[in-house]
């Protein structure tokens, strides 16, 4: 049977006559709770009336205004602690995370982490010009509107790809911020447009390919290593893959008129690094004779040698002939090479 009348102090509730328990009542003018030491029996805690129940619980000294305020108004919880510079949470006894009036941090440095590997925060909300700090300042995440700067590191890494947004959705540096260096590994290709042109790298070797190369500007200058063959041969004498690309072959008859041999074709082909259809290169060959003894130059094995003249590939004692050289075929066991003599 509910009561008739309001007593405060502790009370059997009846609101659940089967499932009776017990609480306390606080009175309707201050609706509120005080916990203390016998020794504060008289203290004025000077709190005002509150609108919801509240518990009170003072701290075993004086003043009065030093204590942990608990309640709820319908809609949220609240803990305040009154007088305090930090409220911190305790696990068995050991303070974990402190909450002051500007920071929210574990209570000793690297005590707490945010979250496990099982429960993860859902999301992670930071106002404008937040940091994001590594070890006091180590390395640093800064926003400002619409960038992010991350500084303090001497290097960044990544285990898996770096992507725009969108293709051609943001660039790798700009005009007028330029990063310093590119360094890509052994077999590395820089693809244009999805493979419409690309550079890839070998040992000792770029190739370009889908399109061609152009240079453009005021001057431009090709440098190109290159390595003169000095033969003696007293006799006829083949001009090896290595001699002719090279790029310049001495030759002296030794006594009398020479008929010289070009590698063969597949032997050609080998020697080219990354060889196909229609790489081309020069070679110049010097006859050196201190008499009057001429060189034939002819080609070797599916080499087709041609003068374009059409007058036969002779070089006379001190002439020289620029021989062009071109792949025509660089499939295995069909290699062919063009080769043609434009100068002598």
């Amino acid at each position: 049977m509910a009561g008739s009348q309001k007593h405060k102090g502790f009370k059997v509730l009846l609101g659940d006559e089967s499932n009776p328990t017990f609480g306390i009542a606080v009175g309707e003018t201050s609706r509120a709770l005080h916990i203390f030491t016998s020794d504060d029996y008289n203290t004025d805690w000077n709190v005002a009336a509150d609108t919801h129940p509240s518990i009170y619980v003072h701290s075993a000294t004086t003043p009065a205004t030093d204590y942990v305020k608990l309640y709820h108004d319908a809609t949220n919880a609240y803990i305040d602690g009154v007088g305090a510079t930090a409220l911190k949470l305790l696990i068995g006894g050991t303070a974990e995370v402190d909450l002051t009036a500007t920071a929210m941090s574990p209570s000793t440095s690297d005590g707490n982490a945010l979250g496990t590997a099982s429960l993860m925060w859902g999301d992670l909300f930071l106002a404008s010009g937040a940091v994001v700090n590594f070890n006091a300042g180590d390395v640093t995440i800064t926003h400002s509107a619409n960038s992010l700067a991350v500084a303090g590191g001497t290097s960044y890494t990544f285990d898996a790809a770096v992507l725009p947004s969108a293709t051609d959705g943001a660039a790798l540096g700009s005009g007028t911020v330029m990063w310093s260096d590119l360094f890509l590994a052994s077999g590395a290709v820089v693809n244009f447009n999805n493979g419409d042109v690309t550079i890839t790298h070998a040992a000792n070797l770029l190739t370009v390919a889908g399109g061609n190369v152009q240079l453009r500007g005021s001057s431009q200058t090709v440098v190109d290593a290159k390595t003169t063959s000095n033969i003696t041969t007293a006799g006829a004498g083949t001009y090896t893959a290595a001699q002719l690309t090279g790029g310049r072959i001495t030759r002296d008859p030794s006594g009398a008129a020479r008929t010289d041999t070009t590698d063969t074709a597949a032997l050609i082909v080998a020697g080219v690094t990354g060889a196909a259809v229609g790489d081309s290169f020069i070679c110049v060959v010097e006859n050196t004779a201190d008499a009057a003894e001429a060189i034939t130059l002819a080609g070797g094995g599916s080499v087709t040698l041609e003068r374009l003249d059409g007058t036969g590939a002779t070089i006379p004692q001190n002439g020289s002939a620029v021989i062009l050289f071109v792949l025509t075929n660089v499939t295995g066991a069909s290699e062919t090479v063009s080769a043609y003599v434009i100068a002598s």
